[in-house]
């Protein structure tokens, strides 16, 4: 049985100064705030993105991390669709 229910899920992403992702992280459930780390090396930042969306976690990441790329906002961030040429 397919699952259409949207589902909120708070994603991780690792990405440099422009916004591509180098690495993105789902916590699992039930996982509090300061329970979950990710580690960014020198020149990287981490965004906590709130989604919500029908997919399931692994093919979300795998979209996520092929199409989009991350703009920082002044207080919050979020996924933009990734420039592709010829569009």
């Amino acid at each position: 049985m397919l699952d259409t229910e949207e589902h909120t899920m708070r994603v991780f992403a690792v990405h440099d100064e422009t916004g591509n992702i180098v690495g993105l992280a789902i916590p699992a459930e039930g996982v509090e705030n300061g329970q979950f780390g990710v580690i960014a090396e020198a020149g990287q930042y981490v965004s906590e993105i709130e989604l919500h969306d029908k997919k399931q976690p692994n093919e979300l990441l795998s979209d996520l991390a092929r199409n989009y790329r991350v703009e920082r906002l002044a207080t919050s961030a979020r996924f933009v669709e990734k420039h592709k040429p010829g569009r």
